[in-house]
């Protein structure tokens, strides 16, 4: 028997913010940021000046610094780094937070290991997928953009 595939839960507003980081990677950097299919885990391959980044892009409805650390999936971890450590190219968790934009560096040159945790959104929970093995990403390591 087949599982059944899990619902997309992207909405305009995610769009709006997807094409707001777009537009932002362009106009400061002058790079393309390449929206990628979801087989890949990850939301883009920037392609800058400096070289490739896959990036994992996020949007929080608060200040940088409410809370002390930055939730993702330990699944979406794997694969971003992964695919950062196989192709030579870095990774970066880009997040919008009300006051500003941050990233979150990752490389197989300088690689580290975040805190493993269980959580997700457990607040307005979608499905028992919502609840998962999370990696705890510490706001300090976030740099502004």
């Amino acid at each position: 028997m087949r599982a059944a595939v899990r619902p997309r839960y992207e909405t305009a507003a995610d769009l709006t913010n997807e094409a707001t980081f777009e537009q932002l990677m362009l106009d400061n950097f002058g790079a393309v940021a390449h929206k990628l299919p979801v087989s890949y885990h990850v939301d883009y391959l920037v392609i800058a000046d400096t070289g490739p980044v896959w990036v994992e892009f996020k949007r929080r409805r608060h200040t940088r610094g409410t809370y002390p650390d930055i939730i993702l999936s330990a699944l979406k971890w794997w694969h971003a780094t992964s695919l950062a450590d196989r192709t030579g190219a870095s990774f970066a968790f880009v997040v919008q937070w009300d006051d500003c934009i941050g990233f979150c560096p990752w490389s197989a040159a300088k690689p580290w290991v975040p805190e493993l945790d269980w959580g997700g959104r457990t607040k307005a929970t979608r499905d028992t997928a919502d609840i998962e093995p999370i990696v705890r990403l510490p706001v300090d390591r976030f740099m502004e953009l």
